[in-house]
């Protein structure tokens, strides 16, 4: 199972730090699943 995922960028162009903050978010719980299914 693959599971991807997108961040849309802002309309106005500039960076969002709420942007920044979900994306690490993701990634930090994809990390944490891949982890998790490696030690079964």
């Amino acid at each position: 199972m693959t599971v991807r995922t997108r961040i849309a960028p802002s309309p106005t162009g500039d960076p969002h730090v709420g942007t920044a903050y979900i994306a690490l978010l993701i990634y930090v719980l994809r990390v944490s699943m891949a982890a998790n299914l490696s030690s079964v």
